[in-house]
């Protein structure tokens, strides 16, 4: 019988530094941190989440599995923000190269930005949040 992790995570090689300890990856602190806020809170415990890369991924795509099946896949950009209306309403951005998406928890239309259009987006009213929050 072969052993499945409860929870998988699995990043292309282009995301490899968000979950990389040794490159500074912040997502394995903050999955920490959920999962103790979650058991805290609501008194639920998440299994813990294997964070692995797949180089049959493209370079910034992710997936999710639950006990080994595909419950999830999305694309992330480690060089650039993501920004949303909070109205739900496709974000507008004159003069800022950005790339269309969908945010992945609520399937909400979103533009990823490069780091430098930050105040840019924030003034115009977005809601900016880096890729490893997204």
């Amino acid at each position: 019988m072969v052993d499945l992790d409860t929870l998988e995570l699995e990043v292309g090689h282009g995301l490899l530094s968000i979950i990389d300890l040794d490159r500074g990856g912040e997502l394995p602190g903050r999955v920490s941190a959920l999962r103790k806020q979650i058991a805290s809170e609501l008194g639920i415990v998440i299994p813990a989440v294997h964070l692995r890369d797949n180089l049959r991924l493209d370079a910034n795509e992710y997936r999710i599995k639950l006990r080994g099946l595909d419950v999830a896949t999305g694309i992330a950009y480690v060089d650039r923000l993501m920004a949303l209306d909070p109205s739900g309403s496709t974000p507008r951005l004159t003069g800022v190269d950005g790339l269309h998406a969908k945010e992945p928890a609520f399937g909400l239309p979103a533009i990823w930005i490069f780091a430098g259009d930050r105040s840019r987006a924030e003034s115009a009213g977005l809601t900016v949040v880096d890729p490893a929050r997204s």
